[in-house]
């Protein structure tokens, strides 16, 4: 495993972040998530970016500890795996939007950002890999 490619995936990541939840769905996800909010009464809270940045690491590393091991013979294979990924962590997140009494929409925004972080970071990490 290269430690580069799980940095760069990071960075992947949390770029993919910001545009997915500012220019593409920022507006959709502030009317989901806190309805009774206008766009501009929002502020960041600081400990969400700690978290985005620890919670990438491990979870870029352990992605790319997986891939390290299954050996994606090119860019494609670390794509499918994406789509594989994609799939265990959305059966694992979907009960937590019905017990938090969560609109389906935003599950399937954040879910959405989850898989196209997977399939490109997959790529990624098997094309620097390899």
């Amino acid at each position: 495993m290269r430690f580069v490619s799980v940095f760069l995936a990071c960075v992947m990541h949390c770029l993919l972040g910001f545009i997915w939840y500012g220019p593409l769905y920022g507006s959709a996800f502030l009317r989901l998530a806190h309805p009774h909010k206008v766009p501009n009464d929002t502020e960041p809270d600081p400990k969400a970016f700690v978290s985005m940045g620890v919670g990438t690491l491990v979870g870029m590393g352990f992605y790319a500890f997986v891939l390290d091991i299954v050996a994606p013979a090119r860019g494609v294979d670390g794509m499918l795996w994406g789509v594989l990924f994609g799939f265990l962590d959305a059966g694992m997140h979907m009960p937590h939007g019905w017990f938090e009494e969560r609109p389906f929409g935003l599950y399937l925004l954040h879910q959405g950002y989850h898989w196209v972080s997977y399939i490109i970071n997959g790529a990624l990490i098997a094309w620097m890999n390899s």
